[in-house]
């Protein structure tokens, strides 16, 4: 049986992967960003588990705290 461990990329992440990597790669916890966007603490975990999507007014302060 083969596997595939290439099934996670570019082409295949999803918001809430690539919310979850950029948070990850500035060395923030998901507490300190949730508290910089201004938003819950469950708020920001739903959109890193793509169970919700940020509002579009959300969106251009996310990237302000994040180098994506």
């Amino acid at each position: 049986m083969e596997t595939n461990d290439d099934w996670y990329g570019p082409e295949t992440a999803t918001f809430g992967d690539r919310l979850a990597a950029a948070r990850d790669k500035t060395g923030m916890t998901q507490k300190d960003l949730a508290k910089r966007l201004g938003i819950k603490l469950n708020t920001l975990k739903s959109w890193e588990e793509d169970w919700a999507e940020p509002r579009a007014n959300k969106l251009p302060v996310s990237y302000t705290h994040l180098t994506l």
